[in-house]
């Protein structure tokens, strides 16, 4: 039998095996589900879809329930009513997919038990409001298989070195995730040691480029780029010294380049996401 675990917004965890002696049966994730605006042209065949990205989608969690008595069946539905049937979302990561978390939103349960019967099956309806999971680990992240933050099936090859501080000007970065890393859309910071002065970020691969110029300040210093705020080391704001450019990192390999008169290292710590 497998396992669920919860995530919840205070900081609290709980395991339905350990702490709930329900055990999980299967997790079973809908389709993605894609929104998009679309126009026709007059003259030209078929239409142009624009404004894409992806939209809430379903899961479904069937468990086992196991009592000892008739009181049990009731005091157990009652514990599992408000153990999923919260106002606010959290997070869930099935055991089988034990690096991968997704945020939900409670919608309905089904208990499915014959008269009498004292083991019965519960399936748990969710939304998944972002369309999407993510890793539970960060690039930064030491890449240690026992902490169980890392597992097959997530894009990752056991013999891979994993590193996301890079010394070189040009080097590729292995988006080891589903989806493309959207800086408008998802938790990503770049930290670059240079000359502050004027830094410019291209990733070939998307055609994607970002460029700083700040002639007043200091010649060596750190940039910090999150998502779409850019900053110093110090916190001050250095938005207003920027292009409107964005990083974008599909998918597999991103061959990236940084140019500024000096470079010492650009390190890069994101989540990854999976459809």
């Amino acid at each position: 039998m497998q396992d669920t675990l919860l995530l919840f917004k205070n900081g609290q965890t709980c395991s339905l095996k350990k702490d709930h002696n329900v055990e999980t049966l299967e997790l079973t994730v809908d389709p993605p589900q894609k929104e998009a605006q679309k126009t026709k042209m007059n003259g030209k065949y078929g239409v142009h879809y624009y404004n894409k990205s992806y939209t809430e989608r379903g899961c479904q969690l069937r468990v086992l329930v196991d009592t000892m008595d008739i009181e049990g069946v009731y005091e157990k539905r009652n514990e599992l009513y408000a153990l999923f049937g919260r106002l606010e979302d959290f997070y869930i990561i099935y055991s089988r997919e034990p690096g991968i978390r997704r945020r939900v939103e409670y919608q309905d349960m089904k208990i499915n038990r014959p008269p009498g019967s004292l083991l019965f099956e519960i399936t748990v309806e969710f939304s998944m409001p972002d369309g999407f999971g993510e890793s539970i680990f960060k690039s930064l992240d030491a890449k240690e298989w026992d902490t169980n933050k890392f597992a097959w099936g997530m894009g990752m090859e056991w013999d891979h070195k994993y590193d996301y501080t890079f010394k070189e000007k040009m080097f590729h970065f292995k988006n080891i995730g589903t989806m493309e890393i959207n800086p408008s859309q998802h938790d990503i910071t770049w930290r670059i040691k240079c000359d502050p002065r004027y830094l410019k970020v291209t990733n070939f691969t998307t055609n994607d480029s970002l460029t700083i110029y700040n002639p007043g300040a200091v010649s060596q210093g750190i940039i910090v780029i999150k998502g779409l705020h850019i900053e110093d080391e110090y916190g001050r704001n250095l938005v207003r010294h920027a292009d409107a450019g964005e990083i974008h990192l599909v998918p597999g390999i991103n061959q990236i380049k940084i140019e500024s008169s000096t470079f010492h290292w650009c390190e890069i710590d994101t989540k990854f996401y999976y459809l």
